[in-house]
């Protein structure tokens, strides 16, 4: 796709490197407390410029609010955590937000947009399961499959919403896994889009054309500060969704789904990035900018690729009794955030193994002549008071111990010590398989041992391990 210098995309440059008068600060953590939202929404209640106000509640009671911009005869619906773990383009309309509210030399345009549209946005639709930062609400539903069912009070709002303002677009605002690849590079999408079909069939009508065209252009917009990491979502026709009921009401809808950049774990420079993205969007509609690209243009955007891990071991010498094979292995990492220390905490878990030359990871690391081994319990039990220093827990694993046994039972199921740790009666299953937590050694004749200590990869004494363990 040829780039082409629309006044959207000299505007969305302007705000990409003004964003920072724009950022909302006190929400820079990926967990967003449901109530701390609520709260800050309260500030804007007196505005001149934007409508707050609650259209309803969460099954679990919390406040489900709404805000309005504009005054155009074109309504634009948009949406954020209808999964209750997916939160960056929630603070990113915290920043959107601002932009709108501040008088700046922005208010020309921001006029010209709001006379021609009417900005509608649901900033938390799940409350309770960003409030438990689980994907499901209270009933355990998911929403983004209950808009035929209608079985949550939180799909019905958003349908009665859909209803009362019949848009001329919606934004479904997510956050996807990182396991995706852009087309076969070795790229993670910090961005995907999809202009959602209507049907098996995945038909064109205006509508989609509408949405298409859109999301070319917002590529074309973002191919200058990440490009080659914008990519399309799968577009299989899911009867029970949102968007593709919407979609199937002859309404353009866009799903923006925000990955992964580099050493950006909660997701700061994506957020800046959905900012600059939903306003150019909000810019494109009110004066149909996007009319200067095709669907050809849409077309070319790669697609996503399930293939990507956060970490390939590759060429390391297996033995199942005498038998031997060369494998590669791939290392996962999911993330639990725990309430009580206002942290997340990782646990990484052995994803796949054999041959994954079709695979890729934000880190590889070739041990070609490495031979795996399980690791080792401490024969010895820890109390608090005399859990071994960082100094003998270095000596412990370069001994094959990766694991200690404590005397008494932790609830917690995370540690910060460098070390994995097993309750009383707790048994370990420490061997290579599939799904088993990510702990081995690999050791190789003459050569220095690697440990790979809940999903990173260690020479203990010499890297500094920047993770946490677990507590089994």
């Amino acid at each position: 796709m040829v780039s082409k210098k629309t006044t959207n995309k000299i505007f969305a440059e302007l705000i990409f490197r003004e964003y920072e008068r724009f950022y909302q600060s006190g929400f820079e953590n990926f967990y967003v407390e449901p109530k701390k939202l609520a709260s800050h929404l309260d500030n804007f209640k007196n505005s001149q410029k934007l409508k707050v106000c609650q259209i309803g509640s969460s099954l679990e009671g919390r406040s489900i609010n709404k805000i309005v911009i504009g005054n155009g005869p074109a309504n634009v619906l948009l949406w954020s955590q209808m999964h209750g773990d997916e939160s960056t383009a929630t603070r990113a309309i915290l920043d959107i937000l601002n932009f709108f509210e501040k008088e700046n030399e922005f208010d020309e345009i921001k006029q010209d947009i709001l006379e021609k549209i009417t900005i509608t946005i649901i900033p938390m639709l799940n409350p309770d399961g960003a409030k438990k930062f689980t994907r499901r609400n209270a009933q355990q539903i998911d929403l983004n499959r209950d808009a035929v069912a209608l079985q949550s009070p939180e799909a019905n709002l958003l349908f009665e919403e859909k209803s009362r303002l019949a848009p001329g677009l919606c934004l479904n605002l997510h956050d996807q896994e990182n396991k995706y690849s852009v087309g076969f590079t070795n790229n993670a999408p910090v961005i995907s889009f999809l202009a959602t079909t209507f049907n098996k069939e995945k038909d064109l009508n205006e509508s989609r054309k509408t949405a298409m065209k859109i999301i070319a252009e917002c590529a074309d917009i973002l191919s200058d500060n990440v490009p080659g990491h914008i990519s399309r979502y799968d577009d299989m026709f899911e009867p029970r969704g949102f968007g593709d009921n919407f979609a199937l009401a002859g309404i353009p809808l866009i799903l923006i789904e925000s990955g992964w950049w580099k050493n950006d774990f909660h997701k700061e420079y994506v957020r800046k990035l959905n900012f600059v993205t939903i306003l150019s969007i909000f810019r494109s509609f009110a004066k149909a900018i996007y009319n200067h690209f095709l669907i050809e243009d849409y077309s070319q955007i790669p697609e996503n690729v399930d293939r990507m891990n956060d970490l390939i071991i590759r060429n390391v010498r297996y033995y199942v009794g005498d038998v031997f094979s060369k494998i590669d292995i791939s290392i996962k990492h999911k993330w639990d955030f725990n309430h009580n220390r206002n942290k997340f905490f990782r646990k990484s878990i052995i994803a796949d193994l054999g041959d994954l030359s079709t695979q890729t990871a934000e880190k590889e690391v070739n041990l070609s002549g490495y031979r795996i081994f399980s690791p080792k319990v401490s024969d010895y039990e820890y109390s608090s008071d005399t859990f071994p220093t960082e100094e003998q827990i270095i000596e412990l694993i370069k001994s094959d111990v990766m694991f200690v046994r404590l005397k008494e039972k932790s609830d917690d199921k995370y540690s910060e010590k460098p070390i994995n740790i097993l309750n009383p009666n707790s048994t370990l299953d420490s061997s290579l398989k599939i799904d088993n937590y990510a702990n081995l050694i690999f050791k190789k004749d003459n050569a220095e041992p690697y440990y790979l200590l809940n999903g990173e990869l260690i020479k203990p004494g010499i890297d500094y391990f920047e993770s946490n363990c677990l507590i089994l």
